[in-house]
């Protein structure tokens, strides 16, 4: 953490799975897969001040969660990979740097206000 009290997030995988969460205000995030699945929760992290989000995968997956008042502006350069988003348009932007060498990227946009009210149901 930071003295301003914002996190750098750095997830490295190499040959196997991980899922991580975190929470509290995010400056950067960095996310490196190779031969491998990395899931990053971000839906109770605070994004505004995030300067960027860089994710790169060789033969591997990554999938990003983050809060649905977010828009992520994706700059991809795949090769035979390819970055995906579901979601709508939010009220602020991040934006996101994708690498993928006969990889995959999803960037889900998690509707948070759900959870925050109690109202959300699995199907």
């Amino acid at each position: 953490m930071n003295e301003d009290g914002y996190a750098d997030i750095r997830q490295e995988a190499y040959f196997s799975a991980h899922t991580f969460v975190e929470s509290g205000k995010i400056n950067s995030v960095h996310i490196e897969s190779v031969f491998a699945s990395i899931t990053l929760d971000l839906t109770d992290c605070d994004l505004h001040n995030l300067m960027f989000m860089t994710l790169e995968t060789v033969i591997g997956n990554i999938e990003v969660r983050i809060p649905d008042d977010v828009t992520p502006i994706i700059s991809s350069d795949n090769v035979i990979g390819f970055c995906k988003c579901d979601g709508k348009t939010g009220s602020y932007e991040i934006p996101v740097d994708v690498s993928s060498v006969l990889g995959y990227v999803h960037i889900v946009q998690v509707p948070v206000r759900f959870f925050k009210e109690g109202s959300f149901k699995e199907k």
